[in-house]
């Protein structure tokens, strides 16, 4: 699993699903996170923590935002050599087929649909990190 001081980017216009998420990432012992409310402000931040020395190990994106939505934003970072390794969750309430090929086919490394569990999060995040480290079989 990703180590727990892994700087983790969690991305929702929404504030009680950033703090929902924030919440069960301190449950599973993650405490180093970047917040953004919307794909720009992700930039943002990714900008201003990377030119200090920092890294992101883990982006959680919510996809339907104002300004940059989710899919923008990967297809932003996928062409950042700062940030194209980064693994990429979407998170959306679309549950439809198309949409789940279009994020898989844009490069998103899992898709998880709200509403979501703690372990539906940390199960994502162990099959991230089991692909990461060649784990995976």
């Amino acid at each position: 699993m990703f180590s727990k001081s892994s700087v983790i980017l969690v991305v929702d216009d929404s504030a009680a699903i950033r703090t929902m998420i924030i919440s069960q990432l301190k449950t599973m012992g993650y405490t180093s996170v970047l917040l953004a409310e919307n794909g720009k402000d992700a930039i943002e931040k990714l900008d201003t923590h990377y030119k200090t020395g920092g890294q992101v190990h883990l982006a959680i994106v919510d996809w339907k935002m104002p300004e940059i939505d989710g899919i923008e934003l990967l297809r932003f970072m996928k062409k950042q050599s700062n940030y194209k390794t980064i693994p990429f969750m979407m998170i959306a309430a679309e549950r439809e087929m198309d949409k789940i090929v279009q994020a898989m086919t844009e490069g998103v490394s899992e898709y998880l649909v709200k509403p979501f569990t703690l372990e539906q999060l940390s199960g994502q995040m162990e099959r991230i990190w089991k692909r990461l480290s060649g784990a995976e079989t």
